[in-house]
Formats: C-alpha cells, structure tokens, sequence
C-alpha cells in the first residue's frame, strides 16, 4: 500500500471522515487552531464541521506532501490532495486540473491489503464504524460523536447499543488472540 493510499485509511480510522470527504480533501482544507492543533474542516461554510487530526496523522500529511515535491506553500493550495499516480506531471504543472481519486480505487487496496492480510474485507465504512465505537468505549459524549461526524441527531448512537459490549466478549477476545499469534 503507498503512501496515499495508507495516509487516505489513517484519515478514515483516526476521524471518522467519510471515504467521500476524504478523497475530496483539499491542502487549504487543512489549517492550525489557536492551540496549535491540526484540524480540517470539512463541508461548506454553512454545514462545514471541524475534524481534528492527530500530529501523528499529520507528519504523514506533510511527508506525503514531501514525497510529491510540493513545497510548504502548496498547504494554501485548493488542489486536491489525493489524485491518481499516474497524474502527478499533470498535477505539478496545473493541480486544478487533477480530479481526486476514485473511491473505486480505495475499495480496491483495501481489498487487497486485506486478502494479503488474510483477513475479512475491511471497508472504509466499517473504519468509520470502528471510529465510533472506540469513542463510545472512551466515553466520548454523544453530542461530541455527533458533531465529529457530522450528523444531524444522536439518533444514530442508538445503532452502537450492545455492539461495544459484544466486541469486548470472551469468544472476540479469544479470536484478537488468535490474529496475534498469527501476525
């Protein structure tokens, strides 16, 4: 898996973006609150929302910006931040020229990292899933998960009842230790 392709899965499993915002993600999407902290929002600016991303998360944002010969000036680029390899000639010379990445393509390394793992499908939805529930399991308030992912209503908090229980029950412990002695 390259580069883009680990940093757009990161993305997914460290905020609980949508695999559509991610790929249409922009460099001046990205910006520094008064505390420093690395954020991106996401939408408009009438349904837009704050995601915060981890320092960690961002070092890969910025060497992947490296690793595509974009200066520090590109970050006010309104250019797509994820596009297709075979673009990247076309991207330097006009980046606004360059559409995202297909979702298509994602589906597509995630389904290959996942039969080389030997692993069941993971898909960038269930990345957003497991993002939920680790935050219900860190006692993250409803309305902040709400507002993190951009929902209308905590509504949807409802459809978690019981599943961060279940996944911490002794045949799913069993079966974590299973994968480990495997990896």
């Amino acid at each position: 898996m390259c580069i883009r392709d680990s940093l757009i899965t990161l993305l997914i499993a460290t905020t609980g973006m949508k695999l559509s915002e991610v790929r249409r993600l922009k460099w001046n999407d990205l910006f520094m609150d008064l505390n420093k902290n690395i954020g991106i929002m996401v939408g408009g600016p009438d349904d837009g929302r704050y995601v915060r991303v981890f320092d960690f998360v961002y070092e890969q944002i910025d060497s992947f910006r490296k690793e595509l010969g974009l200066s520090s000036d590109f970050l006010k680029s309104d250019a797509y931040m994820f596009f297709s390899e075979n673009k990247l000639s076309d991207y330097l010379y006009n980046p606004s020229s360059v559409k995202p990445i297909s979702s298509g393509w994602i589906k597509k390394v995630h389904t290959k990292a996942c039969d080389e793992l030997s692993l069941p499908l993971v898909t960038s939805k269930d990345l957003r899933h497991y993002y939920v529930m680790l935050c219900i399991k860190l006692g993250s308030p409803a309305e902040s998960i709400k507002d993190q992912l951009g929902w209308s209503s905590t509504q949807f908090m409802y459809q978690y009842n019981g599943v961060v229980e279940m996944l911490e029950s002794p045949i799913n412990k069993a079966v974590g230790e299973f994968f480990k002695e495997k990896m």
